[in-house]
């Protein structure tokens, strides 16, 4: 759909996919997590955590959990290069995260995301 909305082949909607992340095949969850996969967060460690992430919740890079309320989307550079490794939900940013800031993000993610829909996990 991209591609032929464009006016560009597969292989060149594709690679805009990848670059601009605002850009997808199909629509995302709710809550779109982009986790740095660029050089520099790569380095630190970014891929890593975005495993982690992925892990926790139940989602595969570029897909949705199964219950609907998260995407993981892989970014190629969030301009926050002396910070990261970095990731960001919902367009707010969360730098130098570890995998103890990870565990502790998504944790409060599934806190905040709970109360606003009346939930409660029993933690």
């Amino acid at each position: 759909m991209v591609a032929g909305t464009l006016g560009v082949d597969r292989f060149s909607a594709r690679g805009l996919m990848l670059f601009h992340h605002d850009v997808r095949e199909r629509a995302g969850g709710p809550h779109d997590i982009r986790v740095c996969r660029g050089e520099r967060c790569r380095a630190r460690g970014g891929e890593a955590l975005g495993d982690r992430i992925a892990d926790r919740l139940g989602v595969a890079w570029y897909g949705r959990s199964a219950d609907g309320r998260w995407s993981l989307t892989p970014v190629y550079c969030q301009g926050m290069c002396d910070h990261g490794p970095t990731a960001c939900v919902d367009d707010i940013p969360f730098p130098r995260l570890d995998a103890i800031g990870a565990d502790g993000l998504v944790d409060l993610l599934e806190a905040i995301d709970d109360a606003a829909a009346g939930h409660d996990r029993g933690r």
